[in-house]
Parts: C-alpha cells; structure tokens; sequence
C-alpha cells in the first residue's frame, strides 16, 4: 500500500472514529447517568449498613462504613449536579425501587463474607464502567466529577481486592462495632430517604 493510501485510510478511520464519538455524546443523557448512579449509590449503602450488621471482621467493617461515607457523599454531589444543571430527575420513591436490582443477595448467612465481598468486587467493576461513560457528555463541570469519582471507585475496587486475598487467605480479623466506629473517618449525614421500603 502507498504511503498516501495508508494517510488516506487513517484519515478516514479518524473521520469516522471522531463521528462515532461526537454521536455517542448526543445520545448520552446525563439526567438517566445521574438516576442510575444514585440508583446504585442508595443500594450500596444500604448493603454496607447490612455488612456492619452481619459480619464480624474488622476490615469488612471499616471497609463497609467507609462505603457508606463515600457513596452518600457521591450521592449527594450527584443530585446537586442534576439541580445545578436544571435536570428532571426520579424522585425518591422511583430511586429506591431502581435500588432494590442492585442489592446484595445473600445466599446463605454463613457464606455472608464472602457474598458481600464478590458482591464488592463485581459492584465497582460496574460501577467504573458505567462513570466511564459520562466522557460521553460534553459538559465540562461533569467530565471534571467523572475523573475524581472515577478515582475513588479505583480505589475503592482495589480494597474489595485485597479484602478477597485476605478472606482467601482465611485471615480477616473480627472486632465489635465499637472498634469500627473508634477507627472510621468522619461520618457524611445521609439524605433521608425511606429505605425500609427496600426490605420488603
């Protein structure tokens, strides 16, 4: 192939990759990103406060509770996003019920750890996937959001890993719900959402 024919393909592949990109991003509604993301915000939560509940490892613990923190916090900046941006958004009502497919279903009370743990593991692995697509949006303010919450679940995919190894390694420590309190970071003040309609 000449040289010219191999700039002119590759001129072409970038025309029509650039085509495909910029349609990609007029079909992204970030007002249907916004619900799904606090869909499965408020499922997270919820499963983390199950967690502190039923198990009895520290490092499950801390970890949970720190999944409350953060994902309230997300949460919260989520819907100001949507009111900042004038955007229509489900009410609480819809939201829980958009939640209840994205929590945690035990199988067995005994086997709790390690439910919650791949349930973990496969919640951010989604979760990374589904904030990559808001590079779709062409506002800057929430490109800006994507990368730092994007970083966040990074880490917190990275923790859910490492809570596997050590649970494979059957060496998760136990502790009282005092000794999570005592160690945890600052707690975020949720929204008062009605979840006891979630556990119907």
């Amino acid at each position: 192939m000449k040289a010219t024919d191999v700039l002119l393909v590759s001129a072409a592949f970038a025309a029509g990759y650039a085509l495909t990109s910029a349609r990609e991003r007029q079909h992204f509604d970030l007002a249907e990103f916004i619900e799904e993301a606090v869909a499965k915000g408020i499922a997270e939560v919820e499963t983390a406060k199950l967690a502190l509940q039923k198990t009895a490892s520290t490092d499950i613990k801390i970890f949970a509770q720190l999944m409350i923190d953060d994902h309230i916090a997300l949460n919260q900046e989520l819907l100001a996003i949507a009111r900042r941006k004038h955007l229509a958004v489900a009410d609480d009502a819809h939201l829980l019920e958009s939640a209840r497919q994205y929590l945690l279903s035990v199988e067995s009370e005994s086997a709790f750890d390690e439910d919650y743990v791949n349930h973990q593991l496969q919640f951010h692995k989604d979760a990374i996937d589904h904030f990559r697509t808001a590079a779709r949006s062409n506002d800057q303010e929430v490109r800006q959001f994507l990368f730092f919450i994007l970083d966040k679940l990074n880490h917190h995919l990275r923790m859910a890993q490492e809570l596997e190894s050590t649970f494979r390694s059957n060496a998760i420590p136990t502790s009282s719900n005092e000794d999570v309190i005592r160690n945890s970071a600052k707690f975020v003040e949720e929204p008062n959402y009605p979840t006891d309609s979630l556990k119907h």
